[in-house]
């Protein structure tokens, strides 16, 4: 059978009547017997793809609840405690969105960021989990640091990258080339879309990522839209209901569930999946060059417009938001701190993809950690995940 995701777990412990709301993390240690018994019911209904308990086990998350300090022990537990109850199954780390923005729009830089992530999944790896799933993202931007964070802490771990998407695109704008450019800059196992709706309104976004993707492609959606209902979040999709209509989804090469599935809907998934072809070879990725919201081939940069930086921060920025297609970067004088704030700044100056010709290490570790994209890049200098060698 080709994998399969388990569903939801705050919605299926609100079910059980062991979870009313908050962190339901905390649930790690005041209820570990019942999320080790969701885990064992979400294996037996077929899933071979378990997550753990941990989507907002980021610090940023946990502070909101005054358990910032218990990242490693959250994250900790949520592994254990799948693995125990799974048995059998792959232990996905389950990581999402942190709530922060990114600066220029919000506060937080990048390399915060990164650090924040880098947190949470060195304490996954440390559990021994068997693949990490980014997941629920809604900006390019940090679901690029999720993913320089786990190649520096774990590079080996399979990754599964997945983003909500809403009329054919991210909350922040981010269409799905830019999307599968980005997986395939970290040659991320699978791309997928999860949440933003039922199987309906999931439909298109996944044609539009399978046909991007040439097939290294998922799908996690809701039990449907939901309701208010006497104060209650209601799911309309019963198990039956939401198999069949996950039936166009046949292409993908993993499924599962996300708001409002529980074990039974899973179940029902199973019934009919575990029928289809087992899983052909993975194709190669293709690099592609994206900023937020445009993407370009390499052979498109052959053409693309040449322009010297002057390592004036404010005069560069008005240059580049003349730039009306792809462009090549001369930032070889640049200095890296001055590089790093340039790619902070760009997406509110001009959308089209750029490569950098650089000159040291230090400049491109200052492009990779700060440009909410994926660049190209010229010189003397060795690859890295993120970076597109022209």
């Amino acid at each position: 059978m080709r994998p399969l995701f388990d569903g939801s777990y705050g919605a299926a412990l609100q079910q059980r009547g062991v979870y009313d709301g908050g962190c339901v993390e905390l649930l790690n240690t005041t209820n570990p017997a019942d999320i080790e018994a969701l885990h064992a019911d979400y294996a037996a209904a077929g899933a071979t793809l378990c997550k753990t308990n941990t989507f907002g086990g980021t610090r940023a998350k946990l502070g909101k609840y005054d358990l910032g300090e218990k990242v490693a022990e959250m994250n900790r537990l949520g592994a254990q405690l799948a693995r125990r109850g799974a048995a059998g199954a792959q232990i996905i780390g389950d990581i999402g969105p942190t709530g922060l923005i990114l600066a220029p729009g919000g506060n937080t830089q990048p390399c915060r960021l990164i650090e924040i992530f880098a947190e949470q999944i060195r304490a996954l790896c440390d559990a021994g989990v068997d693949r990490l799933l980014i997941e629920t993202m809604f900006d390019l931007g940090e679901a690029k640091c999720a993913l320089i964070a786990a190649a520096q802490v774990c590079p080996e771990l399979p990754i599964y990258l997945s983003f909500t998407l809403e009329r054919g695109r991210t909350q922040m704008g981010n269409p799905p080339e830019a999307l599968v450019a980005l997986a395939a800059a970290f040659d991320c196992q699978l791309i997928g879309t999860n949440c933003g709706g039922g199987p309906l309104q999931l439909a298109e976004p996944f044609a539009n990522i399978h046909a991007l993707s040439q097939g290294r492609c998922f799908a996690m959606p809701n039990a449907g839209l939901p309701s208010q209902v006497d104060g209650k979040t209601i799911f309309p999709l019963a198990p039956e209901a939401f198999a069949q209509t996950m039936r166009p989804f046949a292409t993908a090469y993993a499924l599962g569930g996300c708001c409002g599935t529980q074990p039974a809907h899973i179940a029902a998934l199973a019934a009919w999946w575990k029928e289809m072809p087992a899983e052909a070879q993975l194709p190669d990725w293709q690099p592609v060059l994206c900023s937020p919201r445009q993407t370009a081939t390499p052979d498109d940069m052959a053409a693309a417009e040449s322009l010297v930086l002057t390592g004036d921060l404010d005069d560069d920025l008005d240059e580049l938001a003349d730039l009306d297609g792809p462009a090549l970067l001369d930032a070889r004088d640049t200095p890296a701190e001055t590089l790093a704030e340039l790619c902070i700044q760009m997406p509110t100056f001009t959308q089209c993809p750029v490569a950098f010709e650089i000159a040291t290490p230090e400049q491109a570790q200052a492009i990779q950690i700060n440009y909410a994209g994926v660049p190209g890049i010229r010189g003397s200098v060795q690859a890295a995940k993120g970076l597109i060698v022209l």
